[in-house]
């Protein structure tokens, strides 16, 4: 019998913004994607059905995101599902401190809070939900914001 290899997709270096190829002068024509989608300016609309602390949460998202100058109608999907795991891992933060980490079992083993798996679950997803928007130190470095109305594009000038 052979055996399968698994390989996991989407491993290795994200591609840059061609926006941040143009200012920093590595953009070539023959790699640059010709249908690439641009920002609409819009801003994604709130779901209804979000419980009230994801709701809570996406006013803040979205408040940050917005001064950040990097939020889209496009992002809607990412903000919801960072939200509804930043609203779970608080009602599993809450139900562990209300509990206790650890409770005795029937047997008298001591055993994990069965919510500690989907805290620590909901907390993955956060940081990486965070990283996939710009909201964290190392990630906020490698995404470009959309100029305003007032702000020169520094590259103006050498792509003009």
């Amino acid at each position: 019998m052979g055996t399968v290899e698994l390989t996991q997709m989407g491993v290795g270096r994200k591609r840059k913004p061609t926006e941040v190829k143009a200012v920093i002068g590595t953009l070539r024509a023959d790699r640059t994607n010709k249908s690439e989608p641009v920002r609409t300016g819009k801003l994604p609309q709130k779901p209804r059905d979000l419980s009230p602390i994801a709701s809570k949460a996406w006013d803040d998202v979205v408040d940050i995101l917005t001064e950040m100058r990097v939020l889209d109608r496009a992002d809607g999907t990412t903000v919801e599902l960072l939200c509804q795991a930043r609203a779970d891992w608080m009602e599993a933060r809450a139900a562990i401190e209300r509990d206790g980490a650890y409770y005795t079992g029937p047997t008298g083993v001591m055993r994990a809070h069965p919510l500690l798996g989907a805290r620590s679950d909901a907390s993955k997803r956060m940081l990486t939900l965070l990283a996939e928007l710009g909201m964290t130190p190392a990630s906020r470095s490698k995404v470009s914001a959309a100029p305003t109305d007032e702000q020169d594009d520094p590259a103006a000038e050498y792509f003009n």
